[in-house]
């Protein structure tokens, strides 16, 4: 991650967290509304009302600025459930994952992704990293309950839940009903209680 990146992220309050939710926001916009191939950190600077240097000392290109505004939001916008069972977070998960990754800012996001390159790429493979890092709660909790073996390893697992998800949304151009959904939580639990 780049350097700078980290550092706004570690001044949580004040100005600086006020700067850094209006470029967030400024980014997401730009993304949405010109693609990855339009993406300039002057037109970003302009929208979120700061001076491009702000930008420059945080990030080496607008992929890297776009990547971390993405991480921030995917945080919020797919959060890790906690319903009691490991079906019900399942299904909570994709059912809201699936709703992200065909909206406009997923949409962007999967193009970014499969186009990141450099520092880039860099956040790119710490957004994985940590996602599939908190998502290994939902497995964590299941063992714990006994649903699962205590030896079922989580990123394998997750892995194999959401790759329906992003199979139908970056090929096959549409999303998952709850009847698809369902049969993938049904699945991947059956996979992991076969060991």
């Amino acid at each position: 991650m780049a350097e700078g990146a980290e550092s706004i992220r570690r001044r949580t309050g004040g100005r600086s967290a006020r700067i850094r939710e209006q470029v967030f926001g400024a980014v997401l916009q730009e993304l949405v509304a010109h693609g990855l191939s339009g993406l300039t950190l002057p037109a970003i600077a302009q929208r979120a009302g700061v001076h491009p240097t702000t930008l420059y000392r945080r990030w080496p290109d607008p992929e890297a600025l776009a990547l971390d505004a993405i991480r921030d939001r995917s945080m919020t916008q797919v959060a890790i459930p906690d319903t009691g069972t490991l079906a019900g977070d399942l299904t909570r998960f994709l059912t809201d994952l699936d709703a992200y990754v065909r909206s406009p800012l997923g949409r962007a996001l999967l193009a970014l992704q499969l186009t990141a390159r450099g520092e880039a790429d860099r956040i790119r493979q710490a957004f994985w990293r940590e996602r599939f890092e908190l998502s290994a709660a939902m497995i964590e909790r299941a063992k714990s309950r006994g649903e699962i073996p205590a030896t079922t390893a989580a990123r394998p697992l997750l892995e194999f839940a959401i790759a329906p998800v992003y199979l139908h949304a970056a090929v096959l151009g549409d999303g998952l009903d709850q009847h698809s959904i369902a049969l993938f939580v049904r699945r991947t639990i059956a996979l992991a209680q076969a060991g």
